[in-house]
């Protein structure tokens, strides 16, 4: 069962069934929203599932499949990575709005809950600490601007001096 709501926004309150599906795609408009630079674009699609549970707590589960782009680390250019993942999410009904970490609580009588801040975050964790091209595929001019600059900022001598400091140290160590 689907339900049409606002994009990423669930109205707990009215869901008349234990289980209601939900459809998004995160797309351009979303992260330009989000207003991030971890990604510049994307289409992500995003499945909900929403589970009322014993107690009148709701477990929400997210699957997600698409492609985002990112700054390549290496480069600097525009690169693609494919993300497919899932999380879940706890949120109950309570008086007041919090968030302990574990359970979010919306106020009963709002009922909703905007997700589109929560799913930005479980799509970022979908990304790899490291996001470079494959090797070979950076482009060559940019590389070929990287070294430039990496030598006009090389020293101009490799003679690494030390502190005097360390170096008496290093002779009352060495006299041991």
């Amino acid at each position: 069962m689907s339900q049409e709501t606002k994009p990423y926004t669930i109205n707990l309150r009215d869901q008349k069934t234990a289980l209601a599906a939900y459809h998004w795609v995160a797309d351009d408009a979303f992260f330009a929203q989000a207003d991030q630079d971890d990604i510049q674009r994307g289409t992500v699609d995003v499945w909900l599932e929403s589970e009322r549970t014993a107690g009148g707590a709701y477990a929400l589960r997210f699957n997600l499949k698409g492609q985002v782009w990112v700054v390549c680390d290496r480069c600097a250019e525009t690169l693609g990575l494919n993300l497919e993942g899932s999380g879940t999410l706890f949120v109950k009904l309570g008086e007041e709005d919090a968030d302990d970490g574990d359970v979010i609580t919306i106020p009963e009588e709002r009922g909703t809950l905007d997700l589109g801040w929560n799913l930005y975050e479980l799509i970022a964790l979908q990304l790899p600490l490291r996001r470079v091209h494959p090797e070979g595929e950076c482009p060559e001019e940019a590389l070929e601007a990287l070294r430039r600059l990496s030598a006009d900022e090389a020293p101009e001598d490799d003679v690494q001096s030390t502190d005097p400091r360390w170096d008496a140290l290093k002779k009352m160590l060495d006299n041991k």
